[in-house]
């Protein structure tokens, strides 16, 4: 985005120091909880914004000027059709942005959830932003997750443990298990 001077020059749109918020009117026949706020950029990807909606109103937190719009984010994953007991919560998240599945068209709704992806997912539904430098030397800095274990640190969600502390189990003897 570009703002054009009363001279024809041209500069780039500066962000605003602080966000200011929009309101966008909807389709009232969309569905309500596949909708968000998207700045559309100049190659026309899309880039979510979130979005909060109340009276036939979508309101959204924005950083810079541009073009925004609110479409219905439905996204459909191959392994999970519409008869599946979670569709709707699944769909729900996807349009959040809270999930992404575990690749562009699986969701894997039968797979385990690790740390990391939780994380992640905690601080996309919470919208976390702050992050202090990540303290944590088992997370590697580029990994997909850090940004997020950061996040989560910074707020106090994610905390870390120096060693892991072994108990012996009653029902196993011998064995041990993590605590």
């Amino acid at each position: 985005m570009r703002v054009v001077g009363a001279d024809g020059t041209t500069e780039p749109a500066p962000a605003f120091a602080e966000p200011i918020t929009i309101a966008l009117q909807v389709d009232p026949n969309a569905n309500p909880d596949l909708l968000g706020i998207y700045f559309i950029s100049a190659d026309g990807t899309l880039e979510y914004m979130g979005g909060t909606l109340a009276d036939g109103m979508i309101t959204a937190k924005i950083h810079h000027l541009g073009k925004y719009a609110v479409p219905e984010y439905n996204k459909t994953f191959a392994d999970v059709g519409e008869s599946h007991w979670a569709i709707q919560a699944i769909k729900k998240m996807a349009a959040k942005h809270i999930i992404a599945g575990i690749d562009d068209t699986r969701f894997d709704p039968q797979g385990n959830v690790t740390r990391a992806e939780f994380a992640a997912m905690l601080t996309r539904a919470l919208g976390l932003t702050a992050a202090d430098t990540l303290t944590f030397t088992d997370v590697i800095p580029d990994a997909w997750y850090a940004e997020a274990i950061a996040k989560a640190s910074s707020a106090g969600i994610v905390h870390g443990r120096d060693s892991i502390t072994l108990r012996q189990m009653p029902s196993s003897p011998g064995k041990k298990w993590p605590l």
